[in-house]
């Protein structure tokens, strides 16, 4: 009888304890899950081109493969490489625009990390840096996207109007 009891008060503490662990505070914020798939699907497309560009082992390979399923000689694949991803950078920022009007800045209140920064990087690809600046300024002080990220927006700014960068 008395272990009962026992058992009893132990379960009572711990289902009280449980309790307190789920408060509000406790649980993890949630995300917008259909707008973070969009965001990471984005980033993968915008970095594809971007990707065979990177230089070390195996860039001559990737190249060759480039030219045979394009049909191109290899000299004109860097050309024809940068050309898709001009279009395909043009194609995101319209696409990281409808978003930002429709939810605001994709932050990681929004959708989490690291996916808080794929906005930022479809931004740096294009030309309207001037555009988002401000914004991305505004949602690094609230701790959305990480600051060094602005910086470096600010900077490569600064750099597109020959300014010195901060």
């Amino acid at each position: 009888m008395k272990l009962n009891c026992g058992i009893l008060c132990l379960l009572s503490v711990l289902v009280a304890f449980s309790a307190a662990c789920q408060s509000p505070m406790a649980t993890k914020p949630k995300h917008n899950l259909a707008l973070k798939q969009e965001l990471d699907q984005l980033e993968a497309v915008d970095q594809q081109y971007r990707r065979l560009f990177g230089a070390g082992p195996g860039m001559e390979a990737r190249f060759d493969s480039v030219a045979k399923a394009a049909g191109i000689p290899p000299e004109q694949v860097g050309p024809y490489l940068s050309q898709r991803m001009v279009a395909q950078d043009s194609i995101n920022i319209q696409r990281v625009g409808q978003i930002i009007q429709r939810y605001g800045y994709p932050g990681k209140t929004l959708v989490g990390e690291p996916t808080n920064e794929v906005a930022l990087l479809v931004i740096q690809h294009s030309t309207r840096i001037p555009r988002y600046l401000k914004l991305v300024e505004q949602e690094a002080a609230k701790g959305e996207v990480p600051f060094y990220l602005y910086a470096r927006m600010l900077d490569r700014h600064l750099m597109y109007q020959d300014k010195a960068q901060i």
